[in-house]
């Protein structure tokens, strides 16, 4: 039965990597490529500073609120009133709103300095863009200051008109009086009082007229730029290789997210529950077609023959645990290369000295025969119609016996679940020490699920290029259901397979 899901590691992430590395390095490239085009297409830019030294405040409030006085001129410099300013110090009509974003400004650490810098197409725009906002701020700031200040003189001048309204009142009161009377003494010191505080008045208000109007000071005039910018074609370039890393790992994630075949050995545990007994490695093209495909025979010292050799190995140690003797040899669906398994597991078998029958037990297709170049019947078919004996089907192919279909039928199914296979079976048991059947993909016939449970054990084949996890997953289940005992699987046309192949020839092992 399927397991559950298991942990992700970071081994992997790196196989989701080395999958779709291609995928992963064309993002890259595409990235890169788009990047160096814009950067080398973008156009000129110029950029002008000026600088502004902020009033001074006096005293002991310059520490307490000297940041908050930077961080609110910073916003009157950004400001749309600025702007506006500026825009009608330049040539055309610009727009404040527009001028903006070509305006950026800091502040001087630890001193009440704002430096604003301007960007523009030409040397001269950039510069005159610097100045009128400098201007700008300026003299707004100074038409505010003169604004508050005569705002303030007006108040004092207010009080003094009042003061002097109210020494008029008194010296009309004593010049009635008499003099030397209370109401003239009264008047008197009244007219003193007030002249007193009139004193104090002016000489605030002529304080406050002698202020000097500082809106800040233009330390740094606007520069005309000698060359535009660089235009930081490392960075753009830096950015376009992380943007094009991230987009193909990205896409190569969410593609083998949607990949259902199954890729490795954690695939394959996880969709039949079972462990991998062996991995066979990608056929070179030569290899591939039947007269050749019995690599155990037609090449007994290269990497193939030697995955079946291990395959060989794992299937003794497994069958010799749970005593099996027959085999049942299937897969999924077509064209996973069961046969070819079947038949070069069989050949490694019989090398290695046992007594070893291969049943083609596939009656509807041609497979067993093709390897081995025998005739199709008489065959399986005969003998579980009565029609031949197991001595009459029989073909000696070196150390190997074989056993074909035979004659095509209507009714495979039907001649698997009979008395006669159930004896046969039992017959062969005695004569041979492992019988391999080959039999037809569990998805595609019932023919397996009646013939599995009759054997003692069943191999999966899973080809990495034609099933998924979901037809591994289904197939697992039925043979469950029908009986049968998955003994394990083996993975074939595995590319990890080969690279282990050819890092064992480096390492000096010759095929």
């Amino acid at each position: 039965m399927p397991t559950e899901p298991t942990t992700v590691e970071l081994g992997d992430y790196l196989g989701v990597i080395r999958r779709r590395y291609i995928i992963v390095g064309l993002a890259v490239v595409v990235c890169l490529a788009l990047g160096a085009g814009y950067g080398l297409t973008r156009p000129d830019v110029y950029r002008s500073t000026a600088q502004i030294a902020l009033p001074q405040l006096e005293g002991q409030q310059l520490a307490a609120v000297q940041a908050a006085q930077v961080q609110t001129e910073l916003a009157v410099l950004r400001s749309d009133l600025v702007a506006d300013r500026a825009a009608r110090e330049m040539p055309g009509d610009a727009d404040g709103r527009a001028l903006l974003g070509h305006l950026s400004v800091e502040e001087v650490t630890e001193a009440q300095v704002l430096t604003l810098f301007y960007s523009a197409g030409t040397a001269d725009e950039a510069q005159g863009g610097a100045q009128a906002f400098a201007d700008a701020y300026t003299a707004l700031k100074r038409s505010e200051l003169a604004a508050s200040q005569a705002a303030r003189a007006a108040t004092f001048n207010d009080r003094i008109a009042e003061i002097d309204d109210g020494i008029d009142a008194q010296t009309d009161i004593r010049e009635e009086a008499e003099p030397d009377s209370r109401e003239f003494r009264q008047a008197q010191s009244e007219i003193d009082g007030l002249n007193n505080t009139k004193s104090d008045l002016t000489a605030q208000l002529t304080e406050i007229e002698s202020e000097v109007v500082d809106g800040g000071t233009i330390i740094t005039p606007a520069r005309r730029p000698q060359q535009p910018r660089a235009k930081g074609l490392g960075r753009t370039m830096a950015a376009a290789f992380a943007a094009g890393l991230l987009l193909g790992l990205g896409a190569a994630f969410v593609l083998d997210r949607l990949d259902t075949r199954v890729r490795g050995a954690a695939d394959l545990q996880q969709a039949l529950g079972v462990r991998t007994l062996g991995s066979i490695p990608l056929f070179p093209d030569h290899y591939r077609h039947p007269e050749l495909a019995l690599v155990t025979v037609h090449a007994p010292n290269g990497p193939e023959a030697d995955a079946f050799r291990r395959l060989r190995t794992s299937v003794l140690l497994a069958t010799r645990s749970a005593e099996a003797r027959t085999l049942c040899i299937t897969s999924s669906v077509a064209d996973e290369g069961k046969t070819t398994v079947a038949a070069n597991l069989a050949v490694a078998l019989a090398q290695s000295g046992r007594q070893v029958l291969l049943v083609a037990a596939d009656l509807r297709r041609n497979g067993i025969e093709e390897l081995f170049e025998l005739p199709a019947a008489p065959g399986l078919t005969e003998i579980l119609l009565d029609q031949a004996t197991l001595g009459q089907v029989e073909h000696r192919v070196g150390d190997l016996t074989v056993i074909t279909r035979g004659s095509p039928v209507d009714n495979p199914t039907d001649l698997f679940g009979t008395e006669t296979m159930a004896r046969a079976i039992e017959a062969l048991v005695h004569r041979f020490d492992h019988v391999i059947f080959d039999s037809p993909p569990v998805l595609a016939v019932a023919d397996v699920l009646v013939l599995a449970p009759q054997l003692d054990a069943t191999l999966m084949v899973v080809s990495l290029a034609q099933a998924s996890t979901a037809q591994v997953a289904e197939a697992g289940s039925e043979l469950s259901l029908a009986g049968a005992t998955v003994l394990g699987a083996v993975l074939n046309s595995d590319a990890e397979s080969s690279r282990r192949s050819a890092s064992a020839t480096a390492y000096g092992i010759r095929y």
